[in-house]
């Protein structure tokens, strides 16, 4: 046990070094490509005749000033996608469970009638399901630190010393947050941690990841047609090395996203992350039972913050309907309600008891 800690140790940490240099790798695979496009594609796109092109006219076969400001302006579109969503996936947090411990506000600690005010998307028609969840957003994880049975010992980010017992509070684990070694910290909804963003994927970020990896192969098929109609054109030629690293990076990007996407996307129309899918094909997650919500539009609403699909491929910092804790806040709910009809039952049938006790004694 201790050796695989210790290998466990190993790679978490490799991976916390090696994460930065990925991060950085991206962003030159960026820059080279402006680099190529600006230096190599444009100039030929500008002055010289090529082979025929969808935008060009039928009767001419030079790009010329127009059609090259189009094509410049669909290359930074693609861009500032990318590099926008990309940004946001390793800047923004995934949801980590520290941070719904830190939020609780010092001089409400004590107040568990404390709510956050906090501004949600609120126009969207939704289903029932996720309407009940959605009664759940202001509350804060006072609502289920002292009920909640299920522990995280693995994070250790609590400093709270129990005098009565003498040991350190264990943080509460809810409904859909799993522990990343490499993060060291439970993460709501998590997906996967990716190396590539350094970063763990959770309900805080998904959306941004998604879109990254979407808009990638939409740019190397962009990038493809260009270079495919350039290519016979001996300027070009001038690049002789760049063209084949560009060939071959954009050929292994396009195949490699294509299929993650499918994968990806999947899932989050599905409304579940990776990591909750394969529990529930191994039967380990909360007993079968799953939290992804029946209808694709509520799973989109909950990733995106919007049920307009024009807007979820558009940037934007927008808000989302739920926090992370409700799933959680509305077991604990049931599971009182169920306590209590069963103390109301046992009562009722304590009560007749009674009843026919004293009618015997009676007679």
């Amino acid at each position: 046990m201790l050796v695989e800690n210790l290998k466990s140790a190993d790679i978490s940490q490799g991976v916390n070094v090696i994460g930065p240099v990925l991060v950085l790798s991206v962003y030159g695979l960026l820059g080279f490509n402006c680099y190529m496009y600006f230096c190599c594609y444009l100039p030929i796109l500008y002055v010289s005749k090529v082979p025929y092109f969808p935008l060009s006219s039928p009767d001419s076969h030079i790009f010329g000033v127009s059609q090259s400001m189009i094509l410049t302006i669909i290359f930074f579109i693609l861009l500032f996608n990318i590099v926008f969503n990309y940004t946001m996936t390793w800047l923004i947090s995934p949801g980590k469970l520290q941070e719904f411990y830190d939020a609780r506000d010092k001089e409400h600690h004590e107040n568990p009638n404390y709510e956050l005010k906090k501004n949600r998307p609120t126009n969207a028609i939704v289903n029932k399901d996720l309407k009940a969840c959605m009664r759940h957003t202001k509350k804060t994880i006072d609502y289920i630190d002292d009920d909640w049975i299920i522990r995280c010992h693995k994070c250790k980010f609590l400093d709270n010393h129990d005098e009565e017992t003498g040991i350190n509070k264990v943080p509460a684990k809810p409904l859909r947050f799993h522990h990343c070694s490499v993060c060291r910290n439970c993460v709501v909804n998590m997906d996967h941690h990716c190396p590539w963003v350094n970063n763990c994927l959770g309900l805080k970020n998904l959306r941004y990841f998604l879109l990254f990896i979407f808009y990638l192969p939409v740019s190397n098929i962009f990038i493809g047609m260009i270079m495919w109609h350039v290519r016979s054109h001996p300027y070009y030629k001038n690049f002789p090395m760049c063209s084949q690293v560009m060939i071959g990076v954009h050929v292994g990007i396009f195949i490699a996203m294509s299929f993650f996407n499918c994968w990806q996307w999947y899932l989050c129309l599905k409304g579940i992350p990776q990591i909750e899918y394969l529990q529930s094909m191994e039967g380990e997650v909360n007993e079968g039972k799953t939290y992804g919500f029946p209808s694709i539009c509520d799973n989109i609403y909950v990733t995106f913050g919007t049920k307009n699909i024009f807007k979820v491929f558009l940037p934007s910092l927008r808000s989302q309907p739920l926090e992370g804790l409700e799933w959680t806040m509305e077991e604990v709910i049931n599971k009182k309600k169920i306590m209590e009809t069963h103390e109301r039952v046992m009562r009722i049938i304590e009560e007749t008891n009674e009843a026919q006790d004293v009618e015997i004694n009676w007679l």
